[in-house]
């Protein structure tokens, strides 16, 4: 697998490690074949780096958490200063601060608990049903790359018990 076919603008403001950090990801993710079916959460998404290669380059839906207004807004910021002819917004129904640029959602919220951990889950498959391409078996991908404590194992844990019970 290469990626010397994304464009380096993608790659600005990173270091090496960063950038075969999310190499290793997209082979994970293993995007070459699945890039048609898969959604993906980015919890903990910072200024969006792997994000904007995933939607900009690959056509992939990502909606991205992040509790830093600041840095959500950077993320945004860029994301239109790289796609601004690609820039579609969606007024979602409830007041959850989404913004949709091409297939990128956003919301500023922080997983305390469970609760907003469903909650998180349930506003990113209502973005990927109106961003939706016509996909089939649709694979929701969800990274933390840089999730730190006992974050990771909170949120395995919840998971597990969001798919029990829905």
């Amino acid at each position: 697998m290469s990626y010397d076919d994304i464009p380096k603008g993608y790659f600005l403001g990173l270091n090496y490690e960063n950038i075969q950090l999310i190499k290793e990801i997209l082979e994970w993710i293993d995007i070459d074949n699945n890039s048609g079916n898969i959604q993906v959460i980015d919890i903990g998404s910072g200024k969006g780096f792997i994000d904007r290669i995933l939607t900009g380059y690959y056509n992939i839906p990502v909606y991205c958490i992040e509790s830093n207004k600041d840095r959500n807004y950077q993320s945004i910021k860029l994301q239109r200063l790289i796609n601004d002819d690609k820039i579609n917004r969606i007024d979602p129904d409830n007041n959850n601060n989404i913004n949709a640029i091409k297939l990128l959602g956003s919301c500023n919220c922080k997983i305390s608990n469970y609760e907003s951990y469903c909650k998180v889950v349930r506003d990113a498959l209502q973005f990927f049903n109106k961003v939706s391409i016509s996909r089939t078996n649709n694979k929701i991908v969800i990274i933390g790359i840089k999730l730190c404590g006992d974050m990771i194992y909170e949120l395995i844990d919840y998971q597990i018990r969001y798919r029990e019970e829905y």
